[in-house]
């Protein structure tokens, strides 16, 4: 009797386990473990013994199911390490490029493995770390989003940011996640969701006119005639790409 007590017990906290993984990939990032938090060296033994996954300088996170594809498991280990490090920097500062896209809950292929942090300046006080890497630009505080505590650029900086650096693919899928997230098309008024994608890309132009002579302006100009808010999977993105690149409409 205690027995089969406790197999129903097993079988109900994995059945929450599950369904807990299931929430923090749809809703949640993951939660981060800090290393200051524990006793010195704890969390260290523990990812060594691979019951936890470092994903940076100070930060920790449990490592996914290995059930889970690998696409899947690859997406929450970038988005916790973007994570990490979006919580940890100072508050002049955001987190951009594909990391941004990620943070967004954008679809983004190609990941660079160190994290992208912008800012106008950097405190002396801010040494260099291997877990991201400091680009200097102007305006960061104008282009802002706080995305569940975390600085990151806004939506619309971001998808200039990927369309200038991403291959031609993959930053076309991240632009038109993000013109479909930002104006969610409705298919029964077709017209009023032209209308809003026709103002991003608008808006999206400016910034990109507003700053001649940077590098892969021409890829994003590129990406921003292809942009289509009415895409509904990366999949439909990459297919439109390769038929536009042979010639059909």
């Amino acid at each position: 009797m205690y027995r089969q007590e406790e197999e129903i017990q097993e079988a109900r906290y994995q059945r929450w386990r599950a369904e807990r993984w299931v929430r923090t990939y749809v809703e949640e990032l993951p939660e981060i473990l800090w290393a200051g938090d524990f006793r010195s060296g704890r969390l260290a033994r523990l990812a060594e013994r691979r019951e936890l996954l470092r994903v940076s300088a100070y930060g920790y996170v449990e490592p996914p199911p290995r059930e889970w594809p690998r696409w899947r498991r690859r997406r929450y280990v970038d988005r916790a390490r973007a994570r990490a490090v979006a919580l940890s920097i100072p508050e002049t500062c955001a987190v951009g490029g594909p990391h941004a896209a990620l943070l967004h809950g954008l679809p983004v292929l190609y990941v660079p493995p160190v994290v992208e942090v912008h800012g106008e300046s950097f405190p002396s006080t801010v040494r260099p770390r291997r877990d991201y890497r400091r680009v200097v630009r102007e305006g960061v505080t104008r282009d802002v989003d706080v995305v569940e505590g975390m600085r990151v650029t806004n939506l619309d900086r971001t998808v200039i940011e990927c369309a200038r650096r991403l291959p031609l693919d993959g930053a076309l899928v991240v632009a038109d996640a993000a013109l479909n997230k930002s104006v969610w098309p409705d298919p029964k008024q077709r017209s009023e969701g032209d209308r809003a994608a026709a103002a991003a890309r608008v808006r999206w132009q400016k910034l990109l006119a507003g700053e001649p002579g940077r590098r892969g302006n021409k890829r994003a100009r590129l990406v921003l005639e292809m942009v289509d808010g009415w895409a509904e999977s990366p999949l439909e993105s990459r297919m439109r790409r390769a038929l536009l690149a042979i010639g059909l409409p």
